[in-house]
């Protein structure tokens, strides 16, 4: 294919992206957004590109209230007990709330107050009972919708402090083909102080992206060799295919106008916390923007010293996000697994492949 061009705009990736087609000699920068093949942004979009970064609307995987309703349908459809979803409620500030005042409601229950459109751990707290549940509505008036969730009380600790899994998947529209990915590397986020259950403060309770361990590497140097291929991920592949096939046929691309000759994608990021006995939850979707920061913005990190993402990983990672569009364009047919454990091109395993 000739006139090769691609177009970004995207603070979190645009030098590694530019680095990749620096490296390719039939490739060049454009700024001419309408006719770029392989166009990537956070804020705009392209109706005639050839690859475009973003989906007209994932709401139905990154929003929390139709994420856990999409797959309550879907376990309902095909007879699955989905073991990973904690028990959810959706509401607006505006309802009748005398449905939580029920004793049953909070019996030898714990619950976590979630923003439906929060981000970065915003407004998110844990109540017990129904006087913490309106104080902490009261406290954040502006917020009008709400999901409240079980809490895992029993957290999985690493080094004490609780933490949950920072998940990186990838979902591509190729013509009448629908596929999803997902990396086997990524973080755990870990909380700023050691777990106390019994009472509740932002530092002990919030996992955070502040203080990034890896995994598998972190989590199999203090669980175990090779505890996180055995019981962790083959738990985080059903989670991340379920959720994609629940939600898949709601997904269209913004350059469908192109026939069959056109592909849309997006990264999608899994927070999945463990409990004690390594059992896996899921606690949210992020389908918007997604940030991997390198640094530490003034004020955005309790710790003194947080432990970020590397730019290493963003590499490895949109790089096999960009391997795997390039090769869908050039209709390479069906993608291999890398020969090597050291390979970088394929390190994303492949979850589905659908026909539309």
């Amino acid at each position: 294919m000739s006139n090769l061009t691609y177009y970004t705009n995207d603070g979190y990736f645009n030098e590694i992206i530019h680095g990749y087609f620096d490296k390719k000699s039939n490739w060049k920068n454009s700024k001419n957004i309408k006719k770029v093949t392989f166009f990537n942004s956070l804020t705009e979009t392209c109706q005639k590109c050839k690859i475009v970064s973003d989906f007209k609307d994932t709401s139905a995987l990154g929003n929390k209230k139709k994420l856990y309703q999409n797959l309550i349908k879907y376990g309902e459809k095909n007879s699955l007990k989905l073991n990973y979803l904690p028990e959810t409620y959706s509401f607006t500030i505006d309802e009748n709330l005398d449905k939580f005042k029920k004793l049953k409601f909070w019996k030898n229950k714990e619950w976590i107050l979630k923003p439906e459109f929060g981000m970065r751990q915003e407004g998110i707290g844990r109540v017990r009972n129904y006087s913490e549940f309106y104080k902490w509505l009261k406290n954040n008036e502006t917020e009008k919708k709400w999901i409240i969730q079980r809490y895992v009380h029993t957290p999985l600790l690493y080094m004490k402090k609780k933490f949950h899994f920072r998940v990186y998947a990838f979902i591509l529209k190729s013509g009448n083909i629908f596929e999803g990915w997902v990396y086997p590397e990524g973080y755990m986020y870990v909380a700023d102080k050691e777990y106390t259950p019994n009472v509740f403060d932002k530092y002990t309770h919030i996992t955070t992206s502040c203080n990034n361990k890896t995994f598998p590497g972190d989590y199999n140097t203090y669980f175990g060799e090779g505890e996180f291929e055995k019981k962790i991920f083959p738990q985080i592949k059903t989670i991340c295919k379920d959720s994609i096939l629940a939600t898949y046929k709601t997904m269209t691309c913004p350059n469908e106008n192109l026939s069959n000759d056109y592909i849309c994608w997006k990264m999608i990021a899994y927070d999945i916390i463990p409990s004690i006995s390594k059992k896996l939850y899921l606690m949210e979707a992020n389908a918007r923007i997604i940030g991997m920061a390198e640094s530490d913005p003034p004020g955005n990190c309790y710790s003194k010293t947080p432990s970020l993402q590397t730019k290493e990983f963003k590499i490895g990672l949109m790089y096999n996000m960009l391997n795997i569009s390039l090769d869908k364009l050039n209709n390479l047919g069906k993608l291999i697994q890398p020969e090597s454990k050291n390979s970088e091109k394929y390190k994303m395993i492949q979850l589905l492949s659908i026909k539309i």
